[in-house]
């Protein structure tokens, strides 16, 4: 069953490779714009490392 993530991602994620590569491009644009007033990096940081406190759904943590 096709993954499609709960962000602007439209087109479904069909396999893990999708999935890494989708992650691998937020992951480095949030760290290139690192910037007020959202500090994106911050924001995944608190997310994955509240995951495991609030839901088994981590991806939806991670992800937004």
């Amino acid at each position: 069953m096709p993954l499609t993530l709960k962000s602007k991602q439209q087109r479904p994620i069909n396999d893990s490779s999708e999935l890494k590569n989708y992650l691998d491009g937020t992951y480095t644009q949030a760290a290139q714009y690192d910037a007020p007033p959202g500090y994106p990096v911050n924001q995944i940081c608190d997310a994955i490392d509240k995951a495991s406190k609030t839901t088994t759904d981590t991806l939806s943590r991670i992800v937004g």
